[in-house]
């Protein structure tokens, strides 16, 4: 099987990195078996060249990581990266990857500068919030300054009837005690009687 096995393309990503790039290898997928369970001692062949003069190709054997860097390249220029898988077992080698192109960026910057600029983003972070711990009560009037009465309005206000500013107090009620008598007297006491004059009839 090793040595009549078909080897397809391996699968190549690239990453950049300043001028440099990294190029990511991931190996083909057998049905039954992983590349390296069936070839230890596979290596690539890693071809890479500047895109706008492609006569100029240099090439890298033999590598057995799947993660190489391709320095000292030019700066914001383009790489085009291709891989062949090799294998000693195998006298066939494998297809070649599809062709990955990728930018460089600018000149590499030293590893000091995003040291320093990550210290003075701290920095700052830490004094803001140093600055409004320790100036709260200066920031919090100037944002909500207090009302301050003119002096004229003050003046006129301590002149007027003190009693004007108060609202008019409702008058007290006066109540008038009345007495109520009822009347009890019988029908002897009001002088009206019921009986007939028997005086007349004797005579």
């Amino acid at each position: 099987m090793d040595r009549h096995t078909f080897i397809g393309p391996p699968d190549v990503t690239l990453h950049v990195t300043g001028t440099s790039l990294e190029v990511s290898i991931k190996d083909p997928v057998f049905k039954q078996s992983e590349l390296r369970e069936t070839y230890t001692s596979a290596t690539y062949n890693i071809t890479y060249w500047k895109s706008s003069s492609k006569e100029e190709v240099e090439t890298m054997s033999d590598m057995m990581q799947d993660r190489v860097v391709l320095s000292d390249l030019d700066p914001l220029s383009e790489y085009c990266v291709q891989v062949q898988i090799i294998t000693n077992m195998n006298p066939r080698p494998s297809e070649y990857s599809d062709v990955v192109c990728e930018r460089t960026g600018d000149v590499d910057a030293a590893p000091w500068v995003a040291a320093v600029v990550t210290f003075v983003v701290m920095a700052t972070v830490v004094a803001l919030v140093v600055t409004l711990v320790v100036y709260w009560k200066q920031i919090s009037k100037f944002l909500c300054p207090e009302v301050v009465l003119p002096p004229h309005f003050k003046e006129s206000l301590l002149l007027n009837d003190p009693n004007s500013i108060y609202p008019v107090s409702l008058p007290s009620e006066h109540c008038d005690h009345v007495s109520i008598v009822a009347d009890h007297r019988t029908e002897e006491e009001g002088g009206c009687s019921t009986q007939p004059d028997t005086s007349q009839d004797g005579g």
